[in-house]
């Protein structure tokens, strides 16, 4: 289809143009195509000169064609002006690697004069392959293209573009490889993703013809490791601290993304995170699907919940496991009854634990004295411990003193120590 193209030229006027002298023959050797330069795919840019002896140029242009030789008959740019001087004419929309023939032309009142035949060919876009994906984790992926060989071409950029959205382009998230070197061949890494995300991608390569694109391919980054649920151990005291052993397991590590650290977090506070309380952490370079322990060890503070959570960190950030928690021991509390069954020689006395401070009960019984203002103590020697696993404990006191007065303590120890109830008297029978 023929074209007509008017205004596409930038014109540079020459002086000298003589208005009283007789209009000499317009001559096709006075009019030159200087250049054809910035070939693409589907642009040029035509540089022509039009001698100073040339007659009263009416209109001047560009025409060409795939035939040799071409005319005003075929597509045809115009300049804006008339005149002598040189021009610029950019021709758009052409086919990649074709061979175009241009001319140049002058018309006056003698009619059109061409200059010589010129010829150039355009550049054709390179063709690129987008291969599957090396490697992919919940931050980055790494993409592999490959280039046909071409060795008639320059290559301008090459690389990959994605986006969350389909038909990414360059307009889009990119990374660029390495233009200069020569293998066919390329791996980059796309980084800067967001984990459980699905991408599509494409390789491109850019050369003066344009950019292709390789097939579009898609994929979703991974997602953190799955932690299971903190298990906890019985709580201990040791020197001064609390300790319980935790235990987590990594049941998925979603495509092996490196584990660069992982351990417990607690707080007093529920769901605790790494970010700001306390930390206790276990480091490996690498962590594979299995159970991981440590110790969580807190200054003693009685009767003090404690929430813990096992923490996984890779590249993609931190996940946690189900949160725990543990309750800190306190002394326990007994309270007694007073004496009945009264004898000459013994006694019954009856206790119970209110609180055991949530800690295992090591032992429990009464301990007494006859001395009035002294507390009796598990130190002392008149003391008796009772076998029970109840809250209400009994115990027989032997071996008293007749018209004695006795003064009697219940008594429990746990893990934290011993604890007594108040003080409660009693007076042994006279025989």
């Amino acid at each position: 289809m023929k074209r007509i193209i008017f205004l596409g030229c930038v014109i540079t006027l020459l002086a000298g143009m003589v208005g009283c002298e007789k209009d000499p023959k317009v001559d096709s050797t006075s009019i030159t195509i200087k250049s054809v330069s910035s070939v693409t795919g589907s642009t040029a840019a035509v540089s022509v000169e039009i001698g100073k002896g040339m007659a009263t140029i009416a209109e001047r242009g560009i025409c060409w064609s795939t035939n040799e030789n071409p005319s005003i008959n075929d597509d045809v740019m115009y300049a804006s002006e008339g005149g002598n001087g040189t021009f610029v004419c950019k021709l758009q929309n052409l086919s990649e690697n074709k061979t175009y023939n241009v001319r140049a032309f002058a018309k006056n009142a003698s009619g059109v004069m061409y200059s010589e035949n010129i010829s150039f060919k355009t550049s054709k876009k390179l063709v690129v392959k987008t291969l599957d994906l090396k490697d992919k984790l919940g931050t980055c992926a790494e993409a592999v293209g490959a280039i046909e060989a071409d060795s008639d071409t320059t290559i301008v950029q090459k690389g990959f573009c994605w986006s969350e959205n389909p038909n990414p382009t360059i307009n889009d998230s990119i990374v660029y490889a390495d233009h200069s070197n020569k293998d066919s061949q390329y791996v980059l890494w796309m980084r800067n993703l967001t984990p459980s995300t699905t991408y599509y991608y494409k390789a491109f390569v850019t050369n003066a013809a344009g950019t292709a694109y390789g097939e579009e391919k898609v994929f979703t980054t991974l997602d953190n490791p799955v932690v299971k649920k903190t298990d906890l151990g019985a709580v201990e005291v040791e020197n001064g601290k609390y300790f319980v052993v935790c235990a987590a397991t990594i049941t998925d590590t979603l495509g092996a993304v490196p584990v660069t650290q992982c351990g417990f977090c607690w707080s007093k506070k529920p769901n605790p995170t790494v970010d700001n309380e306390n930390i206790d952490k276990v480091v490996a370079n690498t962590v594979e699907i299995g159970t991981f322990k440590d110790t969580v060890r807190v200054e003693i503070e009685e009767n003090v919940t404690y929430y813990v959570r096992a923490y996984v960190i890779t590249e993609n950030g931190v996940s946690y496991g189900e949160q725990n928690s543990f309750l800190t021991w306190s002394l326990p509390v007994v309270s007694i009854f007073n004496a009945y069954s009264i004898t000459s020689n013994s006694a019954t006395e009856g206790g119970v634990i209110v609180s055991d401070g949530s800690a295992p009960i090591q032992s429990r019984g009464f301990c007494w004295t006859i001395e009035e203002n002294v507390l009796p103590t598990v130190e002392d020697n008149q003391k008796i411990s009772v076998s029970s696993t109840n809250s209400i404990y009994y115990g027989n006191l032997t071996n008293l003193t007749p018209n004695t007065t006795y003064y009697v303590r219940a008594y429990v120890t746990n893990k934290i120590g011993t604890s007594y109830s108040d003080v409660v008297s009693f007076t042994t029978k006279a025989q």
